[in-house]
This record gives C-alpha cells, sequence and structure tokens, in this order.
C-alpha cells in the first residue's frame, strides 16, 4: 500500500500544481519563463526561481508563485527541506482563503508522504491537511489525504467522516473507501466495512489482497461459506501460508455446521 500512497501522493500534487499555475500566469522575462512547471528539467526550474524570486522587480503575487513552483520542484529533485522551506514561504505571505489551503495541502502532503514517520511529523502533516480543509473545504485531494493521516494517527472517527466527504466529492476515490473501510473495520462497524471492501472488489477484481480482506470481513461476520470463497478466490491470485490457512479453517468450520 505504500506504493499506491506514494502515486497518489505526487499525483495529489500535480492536480494541485495545474491550478496554481492557471491561478498565476507567469510573465515574459528569460527569469520567470525558466520558473515554470517543468518536471523534466527542474535544476533549471530551480535556478531560474532563484533569479526570478531574487529580483528586486517581482511583484509579490508572482514571488509566491515563484515559491510554490520552486517548492515542487525541490521535491521533484528530493530536496524536502528546501521544498518545505519554500512552501513555508509561500504561505506565510499569502492571505487567508482557498489558494492558501491548496499550498497548505502541499506542505501537509510533504510532512506525511515524503518524511520520516515519526509522531511530530504526523502532528505537523495533521496540522497543516486540517487547515487546507478548513480553508478549502471539499477538495476530495485535501479530504482522503487527511482520511490517511487519521487512520495512521488511529483517529478512527475522524478517519470515516473524511474518507466519506471525499467519497461525496467524488465516488471513485480508491484511497478515500479504502480509508474508511479501514477505519470502520477497527472501530468495529463490520458490515460497512464490508461494503466498501465490496465496492473495492467490484474495481479491482484481480487483487488478491481485497479478496482476503473481504473473506476475513465475511469471518467476523460469521459467514464463513462467504469467508472460504473469497480466500480461495484471493489463493488462485497469490497463494501465501496465511491464506491457506484461513482455507482450512473456514473448511473445518463449514464442514462442523
Amino acid at each position: 500500500m505504500t506504493g499506491r500512497h506514494d502515486r497518489n501522493g505526487r499525483a495529489g500534487l500535480l492536480s494541485v500544481a495545474l491550478c496554481l499555475a492557471v491561478a498565476f500566469p507567469a510573465r515574459s522575462d528569460t527569469a520567470a519563463e525558466g520558473c515554470r512547471e517543468a518536471y523534466g528539467d527542474v535544476e533549471n526550474t530551480i535556478l531560474s526561481c532563484n533569479v526570478y524570486i531574487a529580483k528586486p522587480s517581482t511583484r509579490p503575487v508572482d514571488r509566491i508563485r515563484a515559491y510554490q513552483i520552486r517548492g515542487k520542484a525541490h521535491l521533484a529533485a528530493g530536496h524536502i527541506e528546501d521544498a518545505l522551506v519554500d512552501f513555508t514561504r509561500a504561505i506565510d505571505d499569502m492571505p487567508d482563503g482557498r489558494l492558501k489551503g491548496y499550498v497548505r495541502f502541499l506542505r501537509g502532503t510533504v510532512w506525511f508522504d515524503h518524511t520520516p514517520r515519526t509522531p511530530d511529523n504526523l502532528q505537523r502533516a495533521l496540522i497543516d491537511l486540517e487547515a487546507a480543509d478548513l480553508e478549502a473545504p471539499g477538495v476530495p485531494r485535501i479530504l482522503e489525504t487527511l482520511a490517511r493521516a487519521y487512520v495512521l494517527a488511529g483517529n478512527d472517527e475522524r478517519a470515516v467522516r473524511a474518507g466519506t466527504l471525499a467519497l461525496e466529492g467524488d465516488p471513485k476515490s480508491m484511497i478515500a473507501r479504502r480509508m474508511r473501510a479501514t477505519a470502520l473495520e477497527r472501530r468495529g462497524d463490520i458490515e460497512q466495512a464490508r461494503w466498501d471492501v465490496d465496492a473495492l472488489v467490484r474495481r479491482l477484481p484481480k487483487d488478491a489482497d481485497l479478496k482476503a480482506w473481504r473473506g476475513r470481513l465475511h469471518e467476523k461476520l460469521g459467514a464463513w461459506p462467504r469467508a472460504l470463497y473469497d480466500y480461495r478466490e484471493a489463493a488462485k491470485i497469490e497463494t501465501t501460508d496465511e491464506l491457506l490457512a484461513a482455507i482450512e479453517r473456514m473448511e473445518r468450520r463449514v464442514k462442523s455446521r
């Protein structure tokens, strides 16, 4: 799941980047032309933004945009600390509002997906993501990332709420549905969790982990024949010792009825 999260985190950053690029059109001088969304040449983007930011004639609104672009370029280059510094400068110089919420989302996602998963970094991510949700409410990408953070923090109530709101805005969000199902299962709402996992299995019918997950939920519900079916279907895709043990366990229970 980590790999999926990393890919989805990068996709979220890129989608927000497009919003920011539309909001602040670049100026026409050479440094401005180089300080733009150019993920194929991030080092040149960083150098151009350095010049553009330092120019006394650069307008404050354009300097804010340059911080955002340079921050994303630093992130693409693996300069995590520099990215955080630039996003912070942009946030500090921006008025409150929806656009500031997007940049808080960028910084929160960096804290969550690109720094060590320490309690302090998780708290920093939550602070930014919660603020982003307040300033730009109803954005599915913000809400699904917030749901991921709440799941990691063990706050199942808030994870369910964030996942639900994300799905209202984007019913196809696999991340939001997966996070909501995880939180629902942990708080004991097994039937509701199964509905979400059902939806995930329909979207990804060849995913062994999802079928095994649904089998586990069926087992918790006492639906042993259904659990056995799911475990067997998962094992057809990818056989593990854990699945074989689950199949044997369910076979014994079904026969003992």
